[in-house]
C-alpha cells in the first residue's frame, strides 16, 4: 500500500512543492483526514516581514550529543496552530520542532520553510518525533493513530517521516510518548537506535517519559542512549509527573546526561495564567520586558531547551531576544514557587 501511494503533490491537484511525498497510509491525508494540499496559503509568506528594530542576540546552544548542538529555543507548532516557521527562520531562529502526528500538512509546510530559507542544512535544527502511544488514547491523535497508523514498524514511520519533510537526515528524532508497554517501548527504540546509526538522525531521544520510565528504558540496555526528553515543563507547570513533568524527571535527566527540553514553555499546560501572574508581571517590569520573555528566560537559564510556538512575526522576533537578560537568582527562585 505505502508503494504505491509515492506521488508528486501535483498528482493530488497540488501546487508542486518540487518533491515527491510518501502517503503515511492507503488513503492518504493527516491527522483529521486533511490531506497534504490543505496547506494554508500564505502563513509562511514573509516578503513584507519587517526588520527586526534591533540585532537579536546569537541563540544559545546545548550539546546534546557528541558533535551535535542543539539550539537552546526551537519553534514548534501542530495541525491546528501551525507557527510561522519561515518567519521564524527569517528573524534569525534555527531550531524547527515537529512530529508525524502533527500532520502532514504541517511536516510539508516545515520542510518547506527549510527548502525556502536558503540557509545551509548544517545551520538548521530539526527536530521530529515518531509516534507510539500510551495504553490509554488520552489525546486524539492516538485515536487516529491506533486507527490508521499503528501496524507501521518505527523505523518506515521514521523514514516516512524524514521523506515528508524532504530531508536525508533529522537532527534530532523522538519518540513522542512511552508506548502502551515497557516491553513495546524498547522495541520502538531500538529502531530509532538503527535510524540513528544508518546516519538518518544525528541524535534520537524521548518525549513525555517520567523518571521512572527513563529507569525502565535504561535497565533494557541502550546501544544510542537518549539525547533530549522532551516535556511540558513552564512556570506554574513543574510538579505533574505522569508524563515527566516535575522537577524529579529533570533531576533524572541530569542524572543520565539527558538533555531536557520543555515544549508549553508559556505555561500553557500548567492551568496558572503565568501571562497575567502578578508575580511574572513584576520580574517582567523590573526587566523591561514581556510577561513571554520572562516566562522564556526562566526555562532556558536553567539550561532547559524551550520549544514555542507562534504564528505573530512580532511574538517570534520577542522569543528570539528573550536571551538579552538574566533573572537574579531571587527571581528565579520567586517564579519556581508559583
Amino acid at each position: 500500500c505505502l508503494e504505491s501511494h509515492v506521488h508528486d503533490l501535483e498528482a493530488h491537484g497540488c501546487p508542486s512543492r518540487g518533491r515527491p511525498l510518501l502517503r503515511w497510509y492507503c488513503g492518504g491525508g493527516g491527522a483529521g483526514g486533511h490531506h497534504v494540499c490543505d496547506v494554508r496559503i500564505g502563513t509562511n509568506d514573509v516578503a513584507s516581514l519587517p526588520p527586526p528594530s534591533e540585532a537579536l542576540p546569537r541563540i544559545p546552544t546545548v550539546t546534546i550529543a557528541p558533535g551535535v548542538e542543539m539550539p537552546l529555543i526551537n519553534l514548534g507548532g501542530v495541525h491546528s496552530h501551525p507557527s510561522n516557521y519561515s518567519a521564524w527562520l527569517q528573524l534569525g531562529g534555527r531550531g524547527l520542532d515537529t512530529a508525524m502526528m502533527y500532520g502532514d500538512d504541517v511536516q510539508v509546510e516545515v520542510g518547506d520553510a527549510v527548502a525556502a530559507s536558503g540557509l545551509p542544512r548544517e545551520e538548521l535544527f530539526l527536530t521530529s518525533k515518531v509516534p507510539c502511544c500510551p495504553a490509554e488514547s488520552f489525546t486524539s491523535w492516538c485515536v487516529w493513530y491506533d486507527k490508521e497508523y499503528k501496524d507501521l514498524d518505527a523505523y518506515t514511520r521514521s523514514e516516512i517521516d524524514a521523506r515528508l519533510l524532504g530531508v536525508a537526515r533529522v537532527d534530532l528524532l523522538l519518540l513522542h510518548w512511552p508506548c502502551a508497554t515497557m516491553e513495546e517501548t524498547v522495541a520502538t527504540y531500538r529502531s530509532l537506535e538503527r535510524f540513528a546509526l544508518d546516519g538518518k538522525a544525528s541524535a534520537i531521544g524521548i518525549s513525555n517519559f517520567n523518571a521512572s520510565a527513563i529507569d525502565a528504558l535504561f535497565a533494557a540496555g541502550l546501544t544510542v542512549p537518549p539525547a533530549v526528553n522532551q516535556v511540558g515543563f513552564s512556570i506554574g507547570g513543574h510538579s505533574e509527573s505522569r508524563l515527566g513533568r516535575d522537577l524529579d524527571t529533570l533531576r533524572k535527566c541530569r542524572e543520565k546526561g539527558i538533555a531536557f527540553s520543555a515544549y508549553s514553555p508559556l505555561g500553557g499546560l500548567s492551568g496558572v495564567d503565568v501571562l497575567h501572574h502578578p508575580r511574572v508581571l513584576k520580574v517582567a517590569a523590573a526587566h523591561n520586558r514581556s510577561a513571554a520573555q520572562v516566562a522564556l528566560r526562566w526555562v532556558t537559564q536553567q539550561g532547559v531547551v524551550a520549544v514555542s510556538a507562534s504564528s505573530n512575526p512580532a511574538h517570534l522576533a520577542s522569543d528570539l531576544g528573550s536571551f538579552s537578560f538574566n533573572l537574579t537568582g531571587a527571581e528565579m527562585k520567586a517564579l519556581a514557587e508559583i
